[in-house]
């Protein structure tokens, strides 16, 4: 059975955590007793709130910068349909304006007609004139529309190698200058860092340059930082500044003004005027969740780096996804090196010794948790063992840990450990009707957390209805959607709503399964 926690202790904590930071007066009023007593000093929030203030003044005094209008307006479903890292432009990107007449009459196909037609077309007729192709597909080297359609399209198709003739070029994703260079092949590969041998995508948003220079100063700014530590809900701009941003801040139902601290680069935090701490109870919620969730972060991109195989064979004789993982394991706890399924064989472990068992689905959200928790295999070399931390599934009433369907039952029937939310059948919105799924995703944001195990249900290609299981693994600060989710199918990855869902539109988030705080804290190595 999953461990019970003693609540009243985890109680006993979190209300010495939110209790009010008052000074405290003085233990006399002087001789005159009819006399005012003297001031309380400050509390540490008012003091921060107080200096806050004057900084928003003076950034509301400073030249206000125009952001980019058009993006924000449709910010939650063009980051959740172009896979990009979430930003704030100080300003949109400017198109070229001197094309000649062929790169006009292909911009505005590209902007009139479904980009699955027109933009291959327009790849096709400058895929041998990559300055060509920078001033039609780029703004000011950014992969920057504003059309959630147009953006997914481009992102899919387009690659380095189609804007330079060079040996190598630079990409500022976020707030990070990537190198990448041309193989033998003509495939640019990342040069370095934690991406380095593998080929270089784009993501909307990036900006493009055959120097490092061209990439500088920036247009934009990186909001990574605004998802760490105390991390807001959902923050809301109000006046963007070259020396900083005025915003509001939410944590749960309480808003207070703040200021984002602009290093160049990326915006954080820097203050919240907020002299009754009112929202210190949500703070401090927001500070232990993603800290309790940096080990299930670190799991999720450690199984995306190993490329687990989805279970599903090679060769099949009618439908048996799901095959491969009891072969995997009886190899494995037997001492094997690799097992077979209808005469194709498979490997235990990768070339680097790194167990890889099959996943389904549900398989990879469990191995992730798992896996967090220091549940494991060993690698090749290691003693045939799965190591126990402080989740294991196997240990629970979980009836059948490959079905989502039976996740979900397990979660409601552990109300001490998951939080369910199960939109009413008539409230579901498929994702093929995307501007109304996005719309029903932004309503609920605030049910859809960090680390949140996500359940869609529905109708396939096939005609049968299937679930999916997937891991939010990121939110936009700004519209307060998730834009990244991680999960399996076909290999691990982090994918967009589009990726995960264009393939079967007509399913729809059907559970939404949220672990509590006090668990995971309670579970997960800090």
């Amino acid at each position: 059975m999953v461990r019970r926690l003693a609540w009243s202790a985890v109680s006993g904590a979190l209300a010495l955590g939110c209790a009010e930071r008052a000074g405290e007066a003085p233990s006399n009023a002087g001789p005159d007793s009819s006399a005012a007593p003297p001031a309380s000093p400050p509390t540490a929030a008012a003091a921060e709130s107080s200096a806050c203030d004057r900084r928003i003044a003076a950034l509301s005094a400073a030249p206000e910068l125009p952001g980019a209008p058009g993006f924000e307006a449709r910010r939650a479903e063009l980051l959740g349909r172009a896979k990009g890292e979430a930003v704030l432009f100080l300003r949109a990107p400017r198109e070229a304006d001197d094309l000649d007449a062929q790169l006009t009459y292909l911009r505005a196909r590209m902007s009139k007609g479904s980009p699955y037609v027109t933009v291959p077309q327009a790849l096709a007729a400058v895929r041998y004139f990559p300055e060509k192709a920078r001033r039609l597909f780029l703004r000011e080297g950014y992969l920057y529309v504003e059309s959630p359609e147009l953006a997914a399209v481009l992102v899919e198709v387009l690659r380095v190698g189609h804007f330079f003739k060079e040996q190598e070029a630079f990409l500022l994703r976020g707030a990070e200058v990537l190198k990448v260079t041309r193989d033998r092949f003509g495939v640019f590969r990342h040069t370095d860092g934690a991406l380095a041998g593998e080929e270089a995508t784009l993501l909307f948003g990036d900006r493009l340059g055959a120097t490092e220079a061209e990439l500088l100063p920036p247009l934009h700014r990186d909001l990574s930082p605004l998802g760490e530590g105390d991390a807001p809900d959902q923050i809301s701009i109000g006046r963007i500044t070259g020396e900083g941003v005025v915003a509001t801040a939410r944590w749960g139902g309480v808003t207070a003004p703040a200021v984002l601290a602009d290093d160049g680069k990326r915006l954080a935090l820097s203050c919240v005027s907020d002299p009754a701490d009112a929202a210190r109870a949500g703070r401090d919620a927001a500070k232990a969740r993603t800290t309790a969730l940096a080990p299930l972060r670190r799991a999720v991109l450690e199984m995306v780096k190993e490329k687990l195989r989805f279970d599903e064979p090679l060769k099949e004789v009618g439908q048996q996804d799901g095959s491969l993982r009891p072969l995997w394991r009886w190899s494995y706890d037997h001492g094997g090196d690799g097992y077979s399924f209808n005469g194709v064989g498979y490997a235990v472990f990768d070339v680097e010794g790194r167990p890889q068992p099959p996943q389904v689905c549900v398989d990879f959200v469990l191995d992730a948790y798992e896996r967090a928790s220091g549940t494991w295999y060993g690698g090749r070399g290691a003693a045939r063992e799965r190591a126990k931390g402080g989740i294991d599934f196997d240990a629970t009433d979980l009836k059948n840990r490959r079905s989502a369907a039976e996740l979900t039952k397990y979660a409601q029937a552990h109300p001490e450990v998951f939080d369910v939310w199960s939109p009413p059948d008539g409230e579901r919105v498929p994702f093929g009707r995307r501007a109304d799924f996005f719309a029903h995703v932004t309503a609920n944001r605030d049910r859809l957390r960090l680390g949140d195990i996500v359940v869609i249900h529905g109708f396939k290609g096939d005609g049968e209805v299937h679930y999916h299981s997937f891991i939010i693994d990121a939110k936009d600060p700004l519209s307060g959607v998730p834009h990244k989710l991680a999960g399996n199918a076909g290999r691990p990855r982090v994918q967009t709503w589009e990726g995960v869902m264009r393939s079967a539109p007509l399913r729809s988030v059907k559970h939404v399964i949220s672990p509590r705080t006090a668990w995971l804290s309670a579970s997960l190595p800090r």
